[in-house]
């Protein structure tokens, strides 16, 4: 009798709270054991800690959008409560669940296409090659591909076209092959391997244009591919110009783009060529250095100072100009541990000069200023 009475409170319950009976008496027909009871005690619950249980199924019931919704949430009631037959006593609560779940649907759909038109904007901006030379020398950018055994000598072609555009044939064999002959057909491979390796542009121009289309038959690099080294001297030139803020953001941009020595890590039986272009780019990098490190700290910008000088040593760290500009920028900032580590390294970085090196006179004069006589005597 009890199982009995029920089922008979179970359908009422049912046919009070809902309107669509059709489906459920179904649904109910297959499974009227305990289960049932479960699935009712679901609404009652929530009927008395929250009286939106007929609100929702009112809000929810008569639209059309929400009516696809519960029949893909209904598996996920059933899973819970492990019985199909909550699908439909379920929909009311369950439907708070799918508003959200439309949310990321409509949203996802206009953000590709956003997305794809500023991914195509920064793919024209990126596939440019760049050639990085402050510091270990890299080609950013190459859309082709090369086998990593000839890959050195394309490098080598690329870095020394980007200092010495209109180079001709007879440039090149003596810059990449110095001392050697070499006939067409070798050098011709290495240009069309590094021709290939770099790419083209969105136009279909290579970056690294066939020198019978050049106009004066002389090899170059097109226009859009760039390198560090020209940027920084465009940097560099308009922070010297200016001693104000803007003069200071140049040369900081400058220096930021120093990773170390220029053609740092090159095989020591190439880039005999780059040996004066290394030279002028660590004077160059040195005195953007020195200059920007000397206005800051006289502007107070210790921490400023320091990075600037620290960029300069990055190129030249025997420099002892930059050593002391580190010095003088702790003692101004009252940091004295800091300057003993500071002097410290400069005689460690001599110690490993060509067997030992003294520290030029006027370094050592200001260590003596600015430490005790035994610390600047190391």
């Amino acid at each position: 009798m009890p199982d009995e009475y029920a089922d008979i409170e179970r359908q009422e319950l049912e046919t009070t709270h809902q309107s669509e009976a059709d489906t459920p008496t179904d649904e109910t027909k297959k499974t009227t054991v305990p289960p049932v009871a479960r699935t009712s005690e679901a609404p009652d619950g929530q009927a008395e800690h929250n009286n939106g249980g007929p609100t929702i199924a009112d809000l929810f019931n008569p639209p059309a959008a929400p009516v696809p919704a519960p029949a893909t949430a209904a598996p996920e009631a059933g899973s819970v409560l492990t019985k199909h037959e909550a699908g439909p006593s379920e929909e009311v609560p369950e439907a708070e669940n799918p508003g959200p779940a439309p949310l990321p649907g409509p949203a996802s759909v206009p953000v590709p296409a956003p997305t794809r038109a500023a991914d195509d904007a920064e793919d024209t901006a990126v596939t440019a090659p760049t050639v990085l030379l402050l510091g270990r020398v890299l080609i950013e950018g190459a859309a082709g591909r090369i086998d990593s055994n000839r890959q050195s000598a394309a490098v080598e072609l690329v870095s020394y076209l980007a200092l010495n555009p209109g180079a001709d044939h007879h440039a090149i064999d003596d810059a990449l092959w110095p001392g050697r002959l070499v006939n067409k057909q070798m050098r011709n491979a290495v240009i069309s391997r590094t021709r290939s390796w770099l790419g083209k542009d969105a136009d279909g121009q290579a970056y690294f244009p066939r020198v019978q289309d050049t106009g004066d038959s002389r090899y170059r690099l097109a226009q859009a591919v760039t390198w560090d080294w020209k940027t920084f001297q465009n940097f560099a030139r308009t922070g010297l110009a200016h001693h104000d803020e803007d003069g200071d953001l140049a040369l900081r941009r400058a220096l930021a783009l120093v990773r170390g020595r220029p053609f740092a890590a090159i095989d020591p039986q190439r880039y005999a060529w780059a040996e004066p272009a290394v030279q002028e780019m660590v004077s160059a990098i040195t005195d953007v250095a020195y200059e920007l490190s000397t206005r800051r700290r006289e502007a107070a910008d210790y921490a400023g100072a320091l990075w600037a000088a620290h960029q300069g040593l990055l190129a030249a760290e025997e420099n002892e100009l930059l050593h002391r500009q580190v010095f003088l920028a702790h003692h101004a900032a009252g940091d004295v541990d800091a300057l003993r580590e500071a002097a410290a390294r400069l005689a460690r970085i001599n110690e490993g000069l060509g067997g030992g090196v003294d520290m030029e006179a006027e370094t050592a004069q200001l260590l003596r200023t600015l430490l005790p006589r035994s610390v600047a005597n190391r």
